[in-house]
């Protein structure tokens, strides 16, 4: 199993989602944690303003790391971002 993060998007809050899966993983050995890929992609805009209708729709960037991570096998997707989760991305 390969879980892709999208991140970038508050960087310390992609740390600290990292942090915790390999806190609370339960392994005796490196190997037995999980592999992860990371796209720390800082070109996702403002989730926030665009919500509030003063910026630029962060969905084109969004989409541009989901794709990303699927290209390289994840198959499992986490955002650690209160606020891309406000968006509609129409993906299926």
């Amino acid at each position: 199993m390969i879980l892709g993060i999208v991140g970038g998007m508050g960087p310390l809050a992609t740390c600290e989602l990292f942090r915790k899966i390999i806190q609370f993983t339960d392994t005796d050995k490196d190997q037995d944690h999980l592999h992860i890929i990371v796209d720390n992609n800082t070109k996702i805009t403002d989730r926030t303003d665009y919500i509030l209708g003063k910026g630029e729709d962060p969905r084109i960037e969004l989409i541009r790391s989901i794709i990303k991570l699927e290209t390289m096998g994840v198959d499992y997707i986490a955002i650690p971002c209160n606020t891309a989760h406000y968006v509609e991305l129409g993906l299926k």
